[in-house]
């Protein structure tokens, strides 16, 4: 799992695997975990890494803490440039650990309000995202990471013409605002796999579609304390929401 130097995340970001590697831009915290966490780029806010072996290289920014957990010392580079502290937590034996703050409960919430409201506002539109989600979950996938990672280096060639500066500033506003309405996306179409998995997708009320945004939330957030898996988990559920949207648009218009 790799965010290479000319690609960029506008908010949060979650990635594991076996060799992670952020060379671009993260412009909120950074969660990552995988054997290799290798940090070249530049995080806007804490960096939550876990590995077998960390990296920060000479090129590495982070605009809060650093917080690492490993069983040996991370290599950090004299060059890297760290504006809040380097701390040390314990790594984890049993894959569990509690929630770090108050913060995080607050962060819960207010995606819970989010996505609660933005149901209630537009709910033929996401269950029609949710519809295309289950319907070509592996489509909604690859069109997710294509948004990903395609949108930052076409806003990238746009801003290198003259006449393309005003279509980049356009296209990446909209891409950040879809970046925090994929991740919406994902709740609800764990939640609307929930009630199909119950046998009330079809004749289901506003209440209970609520209720099932309100659990996918929590049970997503809850995974997050299982080091790599929930990282993964939260990451994929993104993709796929993320996917899920173009995808609905473009069934909508056929």
């Amino acid at each position: 799992m790799s965010v290479e130097r000319e690609a960029a995340v506008g908010g949060r970001a979650w990635l594991a695997g076996e060799t992670v590697l952020v060379a671009g831009g993260i412009g909120g915290e950074l969660r990552a975990a995988g054997r290799e966490v290798i940090l070249a780029g530049e995080v806007g806010g804490d960096a939550n890494v876990i590995g077998e072996v960390i990296r920060i290289e000479a090129g590495a920014v982070v605009h809060g803490d650093l917080v690492w957990r490993s069983e040996m010392e991370p290599e950090i580079s004299p060059e890297a440039k760290i504006a809040g502290q380097v701390i040390q937590k314990p790594f984890p034996e049993h894959g569990f650990e509690p929630p770090e703050s108050p913060g995080g409960v607050l962060a819960v919430l207010g995606v819970v309000v989010a996505g609660v409201v933005t149901y209630l506002l537009f709910p033929r539109a996401w269950v029609a995202t949710a519809s295309a989600a289950q319907a070509s979950p592996w489509t909604s996938l690859g069109l997710g990471l294509a948004v990903l990672v395609g949108t930052p280096i076409v806003v990238g060639l746009l801003f290198a013409t003259v006449v393309g500066y005003l279509l980049a500033f356009m296209l990446l506003a909209l891409y950040l605002v879809t970046l925090a309405l994929g991740a919406l996306a994902g709740f609800f179409s764990l939640g609307d796999l929930g009630l199909r998995l119950i046998g009330k997708q079809d004749d289901a009320s506003r209440g209970l579609r609520v209720l099932s945004i309100i659990a996918a939330i929590a049970m997503i957030a809850i995974v997050q304390i299982i080091p790599i898996l929930g990282a993964l988990t939260g990451f994929l559920v993104w993709l796929i929401g993320l996917g899920a949207i173009p995808l609905s648009l473009y069934r909508a218009a056929a």
